[in-house]
């Protein structure tokens, strides 16, 4: 069984969740998982090896480098910094698909769900240059994506020393809050097109609000080295601030759908679809754009 690695230095105030370290390479151990299944979230040390970091390094300067369609880029005037994303990147750039059919992301995530398949959803980049105030704002992956069920995660892993004073944040236990929440932008200048009016607006964590049934109301945050992942389920509320500091944060996060995932169709535009591709209304998301990988 996996050990909780020892916690790094956090200042006082703020809780020490464990980590884990995978008891191989390619299994989580059934203690993380169980962290996973009750706290919404869990991190993994050194889940990456150096070779899988350094090759993704170069992976991120192609993406910068050829910013296409699937890019988005955020930069506030008067700020040196910006917010850069990119997505689908497997299909262009070699060192991206290697990540998702080679690593052993896939594995993991079919662990940590506990499910007998695997189907690919897509990866996405996520760059804070030194300097950017831009947050990213509290909500659930799940409510920006065309799909129904719950064996679904985003494995989110370093490429950057991340300090807790810039790592993501996490409620506790918030993957089993019953309420699906309303999308919101990652742009404060712009409303997101899936912001179905009918849902309620995500509660305010950072001013004390939570689900009305959340009985746990803890924030959950890890500082980070390079190859270190976290996990968590696409219901799980979480946020990040802005990266103030005098380095980079850089992360991919790849996305993982188990045996209970189905389509569920929503607004066009709103997220990552199957780009014409025929899925039917509560069928499987198998499909070319969102290949089966076990």
């Amino acid at each position: 069984m996996a050990h909780p690695a020892p916690p790094r230095t956090r200042t006082a105030n703020q809780l020490r969740p464990p980590a884990f370290r995978a008891v191989s390479e390619r299994d989580p151990g059934e203690a993380a998982i169980q962290a996973m299944e009750r706290d919404g979230v869990v991190c993994l040390r050194g889940a990456f090896d150096h070779s899988w970091i350094a090759m993704l390094e170069q992976a991120v300067n192609m993406s910068m480098q050829q910013a296409g369609k699937d890019s988005y880029t955020v930069k506030k005037p008067g700020e040196a910094g910006m917010f850069f994303t990119d997505n689908f990147m497997w299909k262009r750039i070699p060192e991206f698909r290697r990540f998702v059919f080679e690593s052993p992301a896939a594995d993991l995530a079919m662990k940590l769900l506990r499910s007998k398949s695997l189907t690919f959803y897509f990866d996405f980049l996520l760059v804070k240059q030194a300097g950017t105030s831009s947050a990213t704002p509290w909500h659930q992956d799940h409510s920006y994506w065309p799909i129904n069920g719950r064996q679904v995660c985003n494995i989110w892993t370093a490429l950057d020393v991340i300090p807790n004073e810039t790592a993501l944040r996490f409620v506790k236990g918030s993957h089993r809050y019953e309420t699906l929440y309303r999308a919101v932008s990652f742009d404060p200048t712009t409303r997101h097109p899936n912001e179905i009016l009918e849902r309620k607006p995500p509660p305010d964590f950072d001013r004390g609000e939570f689900d009305p049934d959340d009985k746990c109301r803890e924030i959950l945050s890890w500082d980070m080295e390079p190859g270190d992942s976290l996990i968590w389920y696409s219901r799980t509320f979480h946020s990040a601030p802005g990266n103030l500091s005098r380095r980079r944060r850089a992360a991919l996060s790849t996305s993982w759908f188990g045996d209970d995932v189905t389509y569920n169709e929503i607004p066009e535009g709103t997220g990552p679809t199957s780009r014409g591709e025929s899925l039917i209304q509560g069928g499987p998301m198998e499909c070319e754009t969102f290949p089966r990988v076990r």
